[in-house]
């Protein structure tokens, strides 16, 4: 059988979070960031904050049970 560990993106590059997107009413987007890592999930109620959001969540490299 293929080693396919071997395969895998390196930790660096793989998807960390997933994000839902819809347009209010109002014509803003809006959206539901979820981290891949611990099923997390955060509203971010303008697409424009998405940077400010994804910074001011912690760095999983530093998350060590």
């Amino acid at each position: 059988m293929a080693d396919l560990s071997a395969e895998r993106e390196p930790q660096s590059r793989r998807p960390q979070y997933v994000m839902t997107l819809w347009r209010t009413t109002g014509g803003v987007w809006q959206g539901r960031l979820k981290s891949l890592q611990d099923g997390a999930e955060q509203i971010v109620e303008d697409l424009r904050d998405l940077p400010g959001v994804l910074m001011a969540m912690p760095d999983p490299k530093e998350n060590h049970a």
